[in-house]
């Protein structure tokens, strides 16, 4: 992959993921709160009382913490998109694998996966070297956000250091 299918992956991605995009049944029987957002919950507070009223006002908090998250995804894939295109591609991995982590603790679909996969496809042609994991940037498919040094091969090294 190149620098053109980051930015397609990028921008395909790009606002697509902003609240509750799913079909969840609030405390199990409570409203379905697809496409609901914190905001229009928060206004169901003040038009419900009692139990009806402490529901919503504990699915807009909820609903909050998922926009939130939309909104971190975001920022981390923003960072990993400007050190991609701009040829750092190892140090915007870590970015774009939170902006896929925090996802993926709410959706199925997810919309940050191709961007990551563009980013990694990215080191693989450039020939970088992961000097953390012995080049195996996702060592037993692990989850866990980790941070790596990322080199050239030795011996692109040393062609480029006789110009």
């Amino acid at each position: 992959m190149n620098t053109e299918q980051v930015i397609e992956a990028y921008k395909e991605a790009c606002s697509h993921w902003i609240g509750c995009d799913w079909d969840i049944y609030f405390e199990g029987d409570g409203p379905n709160l697809k496409g609901i957002s914190s905001e229009e919950a928060t206004s169901k507070v003040h038009a419900t009382t009692g139990e009806a009223s402490d529901r919503w006002h504990r699915a807009a908090r909820w609903l909050a913490s998922v926009e939130e998250a939309a909104r971190q995804a975001e920022h981390e894939a923003r960072i990993a998109y400007g050190l991609a295109i701009g040829g750092y591609p190892g140090s915007a991995l870590p970015h774009a694998t939170r902006a896929h982590l925090i996802e993926s603790r709410y959706h199925r679909h997810l919309i940050w996966r191709p961007f990551l996969q563009a980013i990694e496809a990215m080191i693989d042609e450039a020939g970088f070297v992961c000097e953390t994991c012995g080049g195996d940037a996702n060592p037993q498919g692990s989850k866990e956000s980790v941070v790596f040094a990322w080199s050239m091969p030795k011996q692109v090294e040393s062609a480029s250091n006789h110009h």
